[in-house]
């Protein structure tokens, strides 16, 4: 009985995880994991640890976006994320 208590208790405390995706991540902070200067792409790891591929403008010379760099998700266009720097 005193398990049965417990596990009423625990379910009312249960949540369910949310998924953020699409244009939800727009203005989310992401960090660099591998840059490819030629593309102007990226993979970027998000805080749930989740990797996407976002692409950044070629106004950024190589070097400016950088492994471990913190970056922004500014537009989400056509299943692109597309980030800046801050």
């Amino acid at each position: 009985i005193v398990l049965y208590f417990v596990y009423i208790l625990c379910m009312k405390f249960r949540s369910e995880p949310t998924v953020k995706d699409g244009t939800e991540l727009i203005g989310e902070i992401v960090t660099v994991y591998v840059p490819n200067y030629q593309k102007f792409t990226c993979i970027c790891g998000l805080k749930d640890g989740r990797e996407i591929s976002c692409s950044y403008s070629n106004s950024y010379s190589p070097g400016d976006i950088v492994p471990g760099d913190k970056v922004k998700i500014c537009n989400y266009n056509n299943g692109i994320y597309y980030i800046s720097k801050n």
